[in-house]
């Protein structure tokens, strides 16, 4: 396991210690944002090493962060 691994990790650690006191406050919309956060950096420490694999990175990578930073933005504007 590589340090930027150990990093993801941790980071992961810390949004979903996030996720789980937004939770306990009620915001459902900001715990989905931070879990879905912490959700892409656990997956990022998996790094599939075959050459197939190249969509799920870019899931992963990409997508994932994207869609839980545009939650936290669209909770940050329109939610409570």
């Amino acid at each position: 396991m590589s340090r930027n691994d150990k990093i993801s990790i941790l980071i992961a650690i810390i949004f979903l210690s996030l996720s789980m006191y937004f939770l306990y406050v009620g915001n459902y919309l900001y715990a989905l944002g931070w879990i879905i956060l912490s959700i892409a950096f656990f997956l990022e420490a998996y790094n599939p090493h075959e050459t197939g694999r190249r969509e799920v990175t870019i899931i992963i990578n990409v997508i994932l962060p994207f869609i839980g930073i545009g939650i936290l933005i669209y909770a940050l504007v329109y939610g409570n």
